[in-house]
């Protein structure tokens, strides 16, 4: 199908095989009021509480800042200052937590 972007359309800009109540030339089924089409149809939607748990904590987590600048700016200042003296065990912790993604704690 190739689609015609020079194509005027005049007219019902409907789709076909589609009518809205207002358009439609013949009354509806008995017991069924217009508008109520897809309620007819079988088709039920059923959200569940996840997208809205996910929202509000996708909410949460844009709050918390990616990097503690206080923490970054205070070890900084160490560094430059020559006064940050990691002891080997902190050394130790830091790369087993990388690698291992827990320290021992101590």
């Amino acid at each position: 199908m190739r689609i015609d972007p020079n194509q005027i359309w005049s007219g019902d800009n409907q789709l076909d095989g589609v009518k809205t109540p207002a358009s439609s030339s013949q009354p509806p089924p008995s017991g069924a009021t217009p508008g109520n089409d897809a309620l007819d149809s079988g088709d039920t939607v059923e959200l569940s509480g996840a997208l809205t748990q996910m929202q509000q904590l996708n909410a949460q987590l844009n709050q918390v800042p990616e990097v503690r600048s206080d923490r970054v700016a205070a070890l900084q200042q160490q560094v430059e200052q020559g006064t940050y003296q990691p002891s080997n065990e902190q050394i130790a912790n830091a790369m087993y937590s990388e690698l291992f993604g827990s320290g021992t704690g101590s």
